[in-house]
């Protein structure tokens, strides 16, 4: 099947702004449409079209503000990052085009992974104290940290502001002289882990690292010591100790920074008659509540079920009960709700991608790299459709998720040109001289110009996500179909004078699409199974707030 052609976005048309990249573009012709008013412009409260009653009836209010816990405005800059620390990034992104790209898709920056094991391991910047065995020589540290960093780049920070990026650290990567502390559990399999045990040393040169290795612009406005710990280290005193210790310690020196954990690698908590919360509350008791914040991640695991892909899927109405679950949960035992922070989010396929292959062998033809980029959207699509289920979850819960990272990388050309997560692979996987932008850049495009306020949004579906914000005189809706049954649709708004829908799903081979289209009404549309849509609506006038803003509706 081929793929849907894309068209520029509608408010894009009107602000004279291309979306460029990797997809096909209607010609100009074709998108003058979108500047014809669809219907004259009314009330937005009142409904334009007869409602269906067979249709799930969408109704939304734009001038009724959805005040959660005080927060009552997106922040993009929380969901809408690249797995990337940022630093030096418009150098290390190769080309002008491509930095700016991302900056017209308000792509930011979340993640910085491993910020001990670079001073230890390629720095060499940490040598045992002989004065102070079991601890670094700080004088020697903080030199060196102080050699590595330089003035931000001037352009970045005009475009970016302050990087608020969580920074999690890899396994075994505290010096050897501190001690390797071990669970029987943790030394099983391949590859064995251990935390250090002089936990006061630990939490010094972290701190060090967090105060003296970054500028004001660069430094991690998140810390979790170790990204995802070996289970066994949960209820083990000795991992409590090291993670308070470092907090207290990076409040002394790097007081910006906020330290968490435990970074848990799976969201599943209802797995195991709650087990899994369980063993995640270990650490969240063990520390007393005393952390920043408390973390974890948020995968679906995909394979092959009956000739589709299922498995573990926790985005959707699970992840919704598990960020229900857990500030409840704090709420009971220690009066307050923490900050969740979400620093790797998604979905990929087990067992090596078996399933895609098969699909990629009987439904899309072809050789080469161009078909291996097909087979790979096919995985891109579960990506992106996680993505999306997810945000929106976290985007009901503002109030406590405060960062939430979509683990995709900008390429790999360093250690692997073929890895899944990335936005660019490098032609036939070996020219660094021309780039090719993959199907995850998808969810971007998606959620572009998505800003404003969070207004009230009505939808009687399980199935279905909906959320609606108001920017403006433009109001969008987005309507997220958990299921694979397609819904008619029927809106309890009135139509503006400019509209467009923006759809994103999976064809026929299992391939993506993103398709944007100017529309004249609302009657009639219907959401496919899991597909995506987002509705946008500009009335051309402001939509002003019938309530104060503070108050809770």
């Amino acid at each position: 099947m081929l793929m849907k052609k894309f068209i520029p976005s509608f408010f894009g048309v009107l602000l004279a702004a291309s979306l460029g990249g990797c997809v096909e573009e209607k010609p100009a012709a074709e998108t003058q449409a979108v500047n014809e008013p669809a219907a004259p412009a009314g009330s937005p409260e009142k409904q334009a079209e007869p409602v269906d009653s067979n249709a799930v009836l969408i109704s939304v209010s734009p001038t009724v503000n959805r005040v959660i816990e005080g927060v009552g405005e997106l922040n993009r800059n929380i969901y809408f990052a690249l797995s990337d620390h940022g630093t030096d990034f418009r150098q290390r992104c190769r080309l002008d085009e491509r930095y700016n790209y991302l900056k017209e898709h308000q792509i930011t920056f979340g993640r910085r992974l491993g910020p001990v094991e670079s001073v230890v391991k390629w720095t060499k910047a940490v040598k045992e104290d002989p004065a102070r065995p079991g601890h670094a020589d700080l004088a020697l540290l903080k030199s060196e940290l102080q050699k590595g960093v330089k003035a931000p780049d001037q352009q970045m920070v005009d475009d970016f502001g302050k990087l608020q990026v969580a920074a999690h650290g890899n396994h075994n990567a505290f010096p050897e002289f501190m001690g390797q502390y071990t669970t029987e559990e943790s030394q099983k399999g391949g590859h064995p882990e251990h935390i250090p045990v002089n936990a006061d040393a630990a939490a010094e040169l972290a701190a060090y690292v967090m105060a003296y290795g970054y500028n004001d612009f660069d430094r991690p406005a998140y810390y979790e010591p170790l990204n995802e710990p070996h289970w066994s280290f949960f209820g083990d005193p000795k991992l409590h100790d090291w993670h308070l210790k470092t907090m207290e310690k990076v409040h002394e020196l790097a007081p910006g920074v906020k330290v968490g954990g435990p970074c848990q690698s799976v969201s599943y908590m209802y797995a195991h008659d709650y087990g899994t919360f369980r063993g995640w509350c270990k650490f969240l008791d063990g520390t007393e509540g005393k952390m920043d914040f408390y973390s974890f991640h948020c995968y679906d695991y995909f394979g092959e079920v009956n000739g589709d892909f299922g498995g573990r899927i926790t985005s959707g109405l699970p992840l919704e009960g598990v960020l229900d679950m857990v500030p409840n949960y704090m709420m009971n035992h220690y009066g307050k709700t923490y900050d969740i922070i979400i620093s790797e989010h998604g979905g990929y396929e087990l067992k090596e991608g078996l399933f895609t292959d098969k699909i990629a062998k009987e439904k899309i033809p072809g050789e080469g790299f161009e078909w291996e980029m097909k087979k790979r959207s096919v995985a891109d699509y579960n990506a992106v459709t996680t993505f999306i289920a997810n945000t929106l979850g976290f985007m009901n819960h503002p109030h406590v998720v405060k960062k939430a990272v979509p683990f995709i990388l900008l390429e790999s050309m360093a250690w692997d040109p073929r890895y899944y997560a990335t936005l660019y692979a490098p032609n036939n996987f070996e020219d660094q001289n021309d780039w090719v932008m993959g199907k995850l850049i998808y969810f971007y495009k998606f959620f572009r110009d998505f800003k404003g306020r969070y207004v009230k949004i009505q939808n009687p579906n399980s199935d279905i996500q909906a959320l609606a914000l108001v920017d403006g005189s433009k109001l969008f809706v987005v309507l997220n179909n958990l299921s694979k049954e397609e819904y008619p649709l029927a809106f309890d708004l009135e139509n503006a004078p400019f509209m467009g829908i923006r759809r994103f799903g999976r064809n026929a081979d299992f391939t993506p699409y993103l398709d944007e289209q100017p529309v004249k009404s609302l009657s009639g549309l219907k959401l496919k199974g899991r597909e995506s849509m987002m509705l946008m609506l500009d009335y051309t006038k402001t939509l002003h707030e019938n309530h104060p803003r503070g108050s809770n509706h």
